[in-house]
């Protein structure tokens, strides 16, 4: 996929790319033949989140945060979410929105890639989301 903008270069972005986009500069997206996926987390104001997209290869543990949720969706391969006490298998294609309390711990073991979105349950108070 490329990106291009007026007063820019062009920009091509790899598989698993995340990139900012400033809503202010005129944007068009070149997408290339064939199947592609493209994920779109549009924050607004002052709003709070968090998109990564990265390869999964054995396990990884995710901070748990007090009032913030996690979104997964397993990209390719097979994963196993534990949270707490609960367990849940994901297979390609499949999501799921995590809301672990703080102490819990949250891991996630498998292999393939992922597409995690980390975002408070509530807007800030005197930000707009």
């Amino acid at each position: 996929m490329r990106l291009q903008r007026d007063d820019q270069p062009d920009t091509a972005l790899l598989r698993l790319s995340v990139t900012r986009i400033d809503d202010t500069c005129p944007l068009r997206v070149q997408i290339p033949e064939g199947a592609t996926r493209v994920f779109n987390l549009m924050l607004r104001g002052n709003a709070e989140g968090e998109l990564i997209a990265r390869p999964l290869n054995g396990s990884m543990w995710l901070p748990v945060r007090e009032q913030w949720l996690w979104f997964v969706h397993l990209l390719s391969g097979h994963a196993h979410l534990q949270a707490g006490d609960e367990h849940t298998e994901l297979d390609m294609g499949s999501s799921v929105w995590m809301d672990a309390q703080p102490g819990d711990r949250a891991r996630i073991e498998g292999g393939g890639e992922l597409l995690l979105v980390h975002l408070p349950k509530k807007p800030v108070p005197g930000r707009l989301g």
